[in-house]
């Protein structure tokens, strides 16, 4: 279930995998310091190759961000770069310095924000999905389901995709679409919250599981060089629903291929998949030129690519070191308004370079004494209630 301020998104993106730039790194027994909820987490995977008649082993290191850490009205790509300034924070990621023999660990999030390329090399998943009531979706009664315990759908793994039959794979419990192999997901399936959560063992109690009106989740499993090329950082420009916008003609295309036919929805209530849905059905779904296509926007020479990336993002880190470094030796006087102990108070008390990089936010001291920090956007008052003394 996804839950922003005690509301239920019932149209979202349940998760997004990002792979790591190479020099991007992460510490040793880091599992400590991630997340317990699993909001945000790292998983790797490994690669084989050979040269020169030896073999190597190399690993590959990704970003998983929950749906429940996507907040549906923010900028997707803040919430990236926030997280991945949690990992830095958190001192689970760090960047080598090649030329000091150190680490960077301490990096602010707007050079994040501005420079994501830099950070991830590209979108491995991204996971659309939308919940339903029992009684708005179901199978068709007239769609072929295939068992995978059953000869015929081994007889299926044998054919092309492109010559399969349409029809449904149940594994247990959930369909998925006829693209399903076993050893990894399909582009489209559906599948029993209620079942499937207590399964997982996250935070929601059996209870509320049960009284959630909305079981039924389908979901859209874009995965890249499985069955995507539209997995690009561009195509996620702008919030939750903005992205859904502008996959909605390729989601339909997808759901005609595969579902249309076999799953049938009532979707009125849907503002995003009522529009997949109905594009769905038309005979013809025009391209859409929103998309950007990853397999035409990739750089020839990609050892030379990681290379001017990271030579780029050490240059920055270096920028933003000497910026930090000058602002500690010599901080504006705004910052530290009302302070006539600025030495001392420096030496006895945990202030960061990063603590002063953002010239909106200034500590004052008001009239009757109290230090408090002051934002742009937001300046508190304060109240002053007066104790009673019975005595």
């Amino acid at each position: 279930m996804l839950l922003h301020d005690g509301k239920q998104i019932i149209e979202g993106i349940d998760s997004i995998a990002l792979k790591f730039q190479p020099y991007i790194i992460p510490f040793l027994h880091f599992e400590k310091t991630l997340d317990p909820r699993k909001k945000i987490s790292i998983y790797n995977t490994q690669s084989v190759f050979q040269f020169n008649a030896e073999i190597y082993f190399k690993r590959h290191w990704y970003l998983h961000i929950s749906g429940e850490y996507i907040h549906p009205e923010l900028p997707l790509k803040e919430i990236i770069a926030a997280a991945i300034h949690q990992l830095f924070i958190k001192k689970v990621l760090c960047i080598p310095n090649t030329l000091k023999n150190t680490m960077f660990t301490e990096i602010s999030q707007n050079l994040i924000l501005d420079n994501l390329s830099l950070f991830i090399s590209g979108i491995s998943t991204i996971e659309f999905c939308f919940d339903f009531k029992r009684e708005n979706i179901m199978v068709s009664p007239y769609a072929k389901i295939i068992e995978t315990s059953t000869d015929e759908f081994i007889n299926l793994k044998k054919i092309k995709l492109k010559d399969r039959p349409k029809c449904l794979i149940k594994e247990k419990t959930t369909y998925y679409s006829c693209d399903y192999k076993g050893n990894r997901k399909s582009v489209l399936k559906l599948y029993d919250r209620e079942i499937w959560l207590p399964k997982k063992g996250n935070e929601y109690t059996h209870d509320f599981i049960q009284k959630n009106p909305y079981k039924m989740r389908l979901e859209f499993v874009l995965k890249r060089h499985q069955n995507t090329q539209y997995l690009t950082l561009n195509n996620l420009e702008g919030n939750v629903t903005q992205v859904i916008k502008r996959f909605t003609l390729y989601l339909a295309k997808l759901y005609r291929d595969y579902f249309l036919g076999l799953i049938k929805v009532n979707c009125s209530d849907y503002p995003n998949f009522s529009k997949i849905y109905t594009i769905a059905h038309d005979e013809a779904i025009s391209r859409s030129n929103e998309l950007e296509n990853y397999n035409k926007t990739r750089v020839k020479g990609k050892k030379l690519d990681e290379c001017i990336k990271y030579s780029k993002l050490l240059s920055l880190l270096k920028k933003e070191d000497r910026k930090a470094d000058k602002l500690l030796s010599n901080p504006p006087n705004t910052y530290f308004a009302g302070f006539d102990n600025l030495p001392d108070l420096m030496k006895n008390h945990s202030i960061t370079p990063y603590d002063l990089i953002n010239d909106d936010k200034v500590l004052l001291k008001d009239e009757d004494g109290f230090i408090f920090l002051k934002d742009s956007g937001y300046m508190p008052t304060f109240k002053t209630v007066e104790n009673d003394n019975e005595n």
